[in-house]
């Protein structure tokens, strides 16, 4: 007859892995009152951004008429007045982390900023300048008829053409409107009358490339035979909103 037996040293290990499995997971119980706490603070927090932005809007549109700088400054400051507003209406900020007041502070900054963008531009306003920031001259040859482009002295940034047949093409931008744009002309000639702007159509061929034209309000004035000497060529455009810019160059006239 077989007597079988376990050896004592493998009575231990098996013995302890086999109660360590007996264990179950449970999950934390859940607080359904501090839950609902926590989200309705939150919202109202999301609330009270939103309506701490709409304010810094207004105050910004105020201040933008004075200096846009004051505006900006009031954009930038406005996450950090939650610090003194949140618990003025009441919220509990005590257990606020860092994390904690990035959300509204984001939801502040970029609800400001973009109702701060959307309503500084047309229709509702217009804070910017109109622009001129295209002037060429073109001289025609009287042998060939073809045009070429002056290039600018780069030191007085001055125009130099011969006398003859010569052309100014200007473009004029604005983000809504122009009320008004004209040509002054100051200089050596007495009497001279101002040249008038005209629309540079799809017939006046002045080597003007095609991408130039498509952008922005193109103009040009035609030159013969204009009396030699310095001119002041002066340039101004104002938009609707009274927003104006006004530029100058020197023509000198051979």
């Amino acid at each position: 007859m077989a007597i079988f037996y376990k050896p004592e040293g493998l009575a231990g290990p098996m013995a302890s892995k086999k109660s360590g499995s007996g264990k179950r997971f449970q999950f934390p119980k859940f607080e359904r009152e501090a839950f609902l706490e926590k989200e309705v603070r939150d919202a109202k927090v999301s609330f009270i951004s939103l309506g701490i932005a709409t304010l810094m809007v207004i105050l910004s549109l105020l201040l933008s008429s004075v200096h846009v700088g004051l505006a900006l400054i009031i954009g930038f400051l406005g996450p950090f007045s939650l610090y003194v507003i949140l618990p003025a209406v009441g919220i509990d900020t005590s257990e606020f982390e860092r994390k904690n007041w990035m959300g509204p502070g984001m939801i502040t900054f970029f609800a400001w900023l973009g109702l701060f963008i959307l309503l500084s531009n047309p229709p509702f306003q217009d804070l910017a300048d109109p622009k001129i920031d295209y002037f060429k001259v073109y001289q025609q040859e009287p042998s060939s008829g073809n045009w070429t482009r002056l290039e600018a002295d780069p030191d007085s940034g001055g125009y130099s053409v011969t006398n003859g047949t010569f052309v100014i093409v200007l473009r004029i931008m604005d983000n809504w409107e122009l009320e008004r744009y004209d040509m002054t002309l100051e200089g050596a000639a007495t009497g001279i009358k101002s040249p008038e702007l005209q629309v540079l159509g799809q017939a006046n061929n002045y080597s003007v490339p095609m991408r130039e034209r498509d952008e922005g309000h193109i103009f040009y004035v035609h030159f013969i035979e204009l009396e030699a000497g310095s001119y002041t060529v002066k340039v101004s455009a104002e938009d609707s909103k009274e927003n104006s810019v006004s530029r100058q160059w020197t023509l000198v006239v051979n």
